[in-house]
């Protein structure tokens, strides 16, 4: 619990990132989506999602980029870009504020095509065999041909989906979320609530729904038959305190039935990372919490300095994550205990992807930043338009990012 005069800063820097990548839809919500081919693309099969695969561990197994050579391209949407890449057979899926979805030709950034939603884009795609499946803030989970971007179906949520979809055995999972603003006068805070969602791959059909506690904008992670996610909520008592609430869950992944919950005072938008039968995420506290996946019980936690938005990656025996004090730490995933920490010069909501040995993130200090994984040396950084908040992912010795200057970035 927190009083009100103490807390006001820090939630209207909350309520900023929040409206940076949960913004209300710009667009008419009746529009019909659409989708525009520039070349057709050979037939074959993919997998890629946000974080590297339904694990959520930020890890990427393929050569990584140790020396900066050059720029390979750049192509410029119309909006800031929060939307991570997926990268696959060839190609790069990236959305954007614009509410599109873009398709890239990944050697030399030549548009193959672009599917138009009702609404933003911030949602990173999950592309698996011919199906890239996407989430919009106009409260639609599409599921378009990886080839054309033509819409195989479109399934209608109760808020906007800020989550990134996870698909496993046949099944799309992906959270939503409905904000309501507080008023003018800060005489309280609308509600916020937030469902998960199994659908069928081949139909959208919806298999369950989970309703949660809270607004889930965080993405889901699955692992040995569970599905993990998280939430976040706020409210202004009559006694001027905030209250702030969070919820890890645990549910059967093939009925939706609780398994179990960790609960703590803070909001939950980092999407949870599953290692060594461990869960890891960080909350709006500025703590990284290990829980045990099996049962939710703590493990340890370690307190950054600020909020934290970004999504932990592990690797071995370390885990990466960015906290809204510019600092990006690796922790010891078995004790948290601080290996190292590289201070950028502004928050970091992006979340770092491991490749090679090396770890990247972007920053809001406008760089993407190269370290080496075991010291933290800085390798190189490369310098955007604007702030960083997606995350990179890393394909065929290339680093594939976004950025709020609207361009969607290849380096090798």
């Amino acid at each position: 619990m927190i009083r009100y005069a103490e807390a006001k800063d820090r939630l209207q820097a909350t309520l900023a990132i929040l409206l940076l990548l949960l913004s209300a839809c710009a667009q008419d919500s009746d529009a019909a989506p659409t989708a525009t081919v520039f070349e057709q693309q050979p037939q074959a099969p993919a997998a890629a999602m946000f974080r590297g695969g339904p694990q959520r561990t930020g890890i990427y197994q393929t050569t990584g980029v140790a020396l900066l050579n050059e720029l390979k391209w750049m192509f410029k949407t119309e909006d800031a870009v929060a939307s991570s890449p997926a990268v696959a057979n060839g190609v790069v899926y990236t959305g954007s504020g614009d509410g599109h979805l873009y398709a890239l030709n990944a050697e030399t950034g030549e548009l193959l095509w672009e599917f138009g939603a009702a609404g933003r884009i911030n949602s990173s795609p999950a592309v698996v065999g011919e199906t890239v499946y996407i989430g919009s803030e106009d409260g639609r989970i599409y599921a378009l041909d990886a080839h054309n971007g033509s819409r195989k179906w479109a399934f209608e949520t109760a808020g906007i989906v800020f989550s990134s979809p996870v698909v496993v055995d046949g099944v799309v999972y992906a959270g939503s979320a409905t904000f309501e603003q507080p008023d003018s006068q800060n005489s309280g805070f609308g509600k916020q609530e937030g469902h998960l969602y199994a659908l069928d791959v081949q139909t959208g059909r919806q298999r369950w729904v989970f309703q949660a506690a809270g607004a889930v904008s965080a993405s889901p992670a699955v692992d040995s038959g569970s599905i993990y996610i998280a939430d976040g909520s706020y409210r202004l008592e009559e006694t001027s305190t905030i209250l702030y609430s969070g919820h890890v869950y645990a549910l059967d992944a093939q009925t939706g039935r609780q398994r179990w919950v960790f609960e703590r005072d803070a909001m939950f938008y980092s999407s949870p990372a599953i290692a060594h039968s461990t869960l890891y995420i960080g909350g709006s506290d500025g703590v990284v919490y290990a829980l045990d996946a099996a049962t939710g019980q703590q493990r340890w936690a370690f307190k950054t300095r600020e909020g934290i938005f970004s999504s932990p990656a592990v690797t071995g025996d370390t885990v990466y994550i960015g906290s809204g004090d510019g600092g990006l730490y690796a922790l010891d995933a078995a004790t948290g205990q601080q290996r190292w920490r590289f201070e950028t010069g502004d928050k970091i909501l992006s979340s770092p992807a491991v490749a090679d040995g090396l770890v990247y993130v972007g920053s809001y200090d406008t760089y993407l930043y190269a370290f080496d994984a075991q010291t933290g040396e800085e390798r190189w950084r490369f310098k955007a338009e604007k702030p960083i908040a997606a995350s990179p992912a890393v394909a065929d010795g290339a680093i594939f990012f976004a950025s709020e200057d609207g361009y969607i970035y290849a380096l090798r």
